[in-house]
């Protein structure tokens, strides 16, 4: 059994690139690759292969309190999660870049709540189908923001996002999802986030295109154009969502 895989520490300006993690004997426990505290650096060409659904443990990758990051043409499948971000010792993950990977049969997906992150062009196959959410986004620091543009999410679960985030997909499909396609929730202290859809499609979800999810009457902050929804069992909007 072993801990953490491939790590680094307060580095600047690396690159981590063609590293091959198989773990389909489960036996990790630690997070496959991190970066911790690291600024300017490259991470391309690995594969991460873990166990599946079972699979007990941590990121893929794990972007710790790291900054000014780039994450391209990567692999990671059977993970826990394919990719995390957070805090370390009060510096946030910030400034990163995730772009054309492929993530797949993973049973969580990222949690999101600081920085600024932009994802593009990823392949989003079967991941948080067991854990019931493909990417949540939250704010956990102010000024946070989060973008995806070109990114597919096929057979995963519902993409939510809660508190203040702000979140905007452009040019993004969502195909044959276990549940709904995009979730606005409420939080606890009564933040609504704020949803931009533009372009793209919401087809062949098992439950609504696009839903809301709270335990008291709210109105989220939605902004849709352009976008094709369709063929989803729940029906293209539910309950409180709505277009301004």
């Amino acid at each position: 059994v072993f801990g953490e895989g491939l790590q680094l520490i307060e580095v600047k300006n690396f690159a981590m690139v063609g590293c091959i993690m198989d773990d389909t004997g489960n036996t990790s426990r630690g997070d496959y690759l991190e970066t911790s505290n690291c600024q300017e650096g490259i991470i391309s060409g690995n594969h991460v292969i873990g166990s599946g659904t079972n699979n007990l443990a941590g990121s893929g990758l794990d972007l710790f309190g790291s900054k000014r990051v780039v994450v391209s043409g990567n692999v990671f499948k059977g993970c826990s999660d394919p990719i995390g971000f957070a805090s370390n010792a009060g510096t946030i993950v910030d400034e990163i870049t995730v772009s054309g990977n492929v993530f797949s049969n993973c049973r969580g997906g990222p949690i999101i709540g600081e920085g600024k992150i932009t994802f593009a062009g990823n392949h989003w196959k079967g991941v948080g189908v067991a854990a019931g959410y493909c990417v949540q986004t939250q704010q956990t620091v102010a000024g946070a923001r989060f973008t995806f543009t070109g990114d597919t999410f096929d057979g995963c679960a519902s993409n939510t996002h809660s508190g203040s985030s702000i979140t905007t997909y452009t040019g993004c499909n969502f195909l044959n999802g276990t549940s709904h396609g995009i979730v606005l929730s409420r939080d606890g202290s009564g933040n609504i986030p704020t949803v931009r859809w533009y372009g793209g499609s919401i087809n062949g979800c098992a439950g609504a295109g696009i839903a809301t999810s709270s335990g008291v009457a709210f109105s989220p902050v939605f902004f849709g154009r352009g976008g094709h929804l369709a063929g989803n069992t729940g029906g293209a909007i539910s309950h409180a969502a709505r277009g301004d």
